[in-house]
C-alpha cells in the first residue's frame, strides 16, 4: 500500500492514479503482465523514482514476463534475493 493523501484532500489525478494502479493489480494477479507492466509503467515514469511502489511492481512484471512463474501461480510474489 501507498500512502497518497488524505481521503477529502484527494484530486481528480489521485483518484485515477489509485484505479489505474487497481488495474494493474488486477492484471498482475491474473497473470497478465505485460498489460500490468504497461499500466505500472506510466506512473513509475512520471514519479521518475526506481524505488515507487508502481516502479517496483513495474519491474517485477517484467521479470515475470521473461519467466513466467512455475506451475498455478496465486498471485503472490516471492523475494528470491536481497
Amino acid at each position: 500500500f501507498e500512502l497518497i493523501c488524505h481521503q477529502a484532500d484527494a484530486t481528480k489525478e489521485h483518484r485515477n492514479y489509485v484505479a489505474a494502479y487497481g488495474e494493474a493489480l488486477a492484471d498482475y494477479r491474473e497473470g497478465r503482465f505485460a498489460a500490468a507492466k504497461a499500466k505500472w509503467m506510466r506512473p513509475a515514469e512520471e514519479n521518475q523514482s526506481e524505488a515507487s511502489p508502481s516502479a517496483i511492481m513495474a519491474r517485477r512484471a517484467a521479470a515475470f514476463i521473461t519467466e513466467p512463474p512455475a506451475g498455478t501461480w496465486d498471485g503472490i510474489f516471492v523475494r528470491s534475493s536481497k
